[in-house]
């Protein structure tokens, strides 16, 4: 009876300290994400104030002009913009860009996409100017078909507070500003003519119900990744518990797996991923399909598998709460690919090389989709 009593009380004694330990690592694991959450929330304040001093808020009138053209030397003001819907580009000479490289294209389409209404301003000295524009001419139109405006002292740059150059700013037909933006290297867009003209009877569709016409063919994405024609291929599975206490049997489950799929040559990465107490999702990248055959022989990860239905069974649902699927590796960015012990560089090959061709994330203004000004 006493042996009895006293195994009964070392029982006890470690579930207190299971608990301890299990409410440590909440505690902890809380502190960190409110840690990160406060961090991240700082960065979004400081990137809202940087974005409220580098441009005119939406809505806003645009500041009166009066400058020269660069060809004719007559002066234009913004009473000559206003009754259409127009886009004012800003360029200096001076400031070298790997964007001014794109502007062919890029103005062509503008140009297109406003009916003519696209101006450029040129900050910096009319010699600088002329020259930029005899360097970047318009491919596809006459010489000075669009206005250049010689924006010698950079005032009017300074009253749309554009600081960085090129930058995009558009304009309704009050003159009041709609979106800024970056030019984006992107195809060509088709001449006025060639493209399907709206019946006249019909409004204009909603930006959420125009077809997407980005092909397949572009290089790059719509988020600005570079293609690659690759079997490499992520798992995401997402698993929703019906106690929080199954959380940590989840995450232990999934060590036991990884550690046993170590001999497995392709598989690339693993990750337990927790969205909230209930929440976890298991991410895995592979190098083809073949590895994640060998993956479904590996014992830890049937048991795991086998264990998963019961702590994720729904009655409302009458089955378990799992979503799974298989993602292929069809684009990479261009900066952002940097992950510690995980390089892609071996995988891809020479097709690394197509980052290069890729613009960054930062561009905003498309060609060739409407021309829009994406904030």
């Amino acid at each position: 009876m006493n042996t009895l009593f006293m195994l009964s009380y070392a029982l006890l004694g470690g579930l207190v300290v299971l608990q301890a330990i299990i409410l440590n690592w909440i505690l902890r694991e809380t502190l960190r994400y409110r840690r990160l959450y406060l961090s991240r929330l700082d960065k979004m304040k400081e990137l809202i104030r940087n974005d409220a001093l580098n441009r005119l808020h939406k809505g806003a009138a645009a500041p009166e002009f009066t400058a020269p053209l660069l060809s004719t030397g007559e002066l234009i003001n913004t009473s000559h913009i206003k009754g259409h819907d127009s886009i004012l580009l800003f360029v200096a000479p001076d400031k070298p860009s790997p964007y001014y490289q794109h502007l062919p294209n890029v103005t062509h389409a503008l140009w297109h996409e406003t009916d003519g209404h696209l101006y450029i301003i040129c900050n910096g000295r009319e010699e600088s100017c002329r020259t930029f524009v005899n360097e970047h001419l318009v491919e596809g139109l006459p010489r000075h078909t669009i206005p250049v405006i010689l924006d010698e002292g950079g005032s009017i740059a300074r009253s749309f507070l554009v600081k960085e150059f090129p930058k995009a700013v558009s304009l309704d037909e009050e003159l009041r500003v709609f979106r800024y933006g970056k030019p984006a290297p992107g195809e060509e867009a088709a001449p006025e003519a060639d493209r399907p003209q709206p019946d006249s009877d019909l409004s204009e569709p909603a930006i959420n119900d125009r077809p997407c016409d980005w092909p397949d063919s572009r290089p790059t994405t719509g988020a600005a990744f570079a293609r690659v024609d690759t079997k490499v291929s992520c798992v995401l599975t997402r698993f929703r518990l019906r106690s929080a206490w199954s959380l940590i049997p989840f995450y232990l489950a999934f060590r036991r797996v990884r550690r046993e799929s170590r001999e497995i040559g392709g598989l690339l990465q693993s990750l337990f991923l927790i969205e909230d107490w209930r929440t976890c999702y298991t991410l895995s990248m592979w190098a083809n399909d073949c590895a994640i055959v060998d993956f479904g022989r590996v014992k830890a990860h049937i048991d795991a598998a086998n264990s998963a239905f019961g702590p994720t069974y729904r009655r409302d649902m009458r089955r378990s709460e799992i979503w799974s699927a298989q993602f292929r590796l069809w684009a990479v960015s261009s900066h952002n690919m940097n992950w510690d012990g995980f390089d892609l560089q071996p995988i891809l090959g020479d097709q690394w090389e197509r980052r290069e061709s890729a613009p960054p994330k930062e561009y905003l203004l498309q060609p060739g989709m409407n021309a829009n000004i994406r904030e």
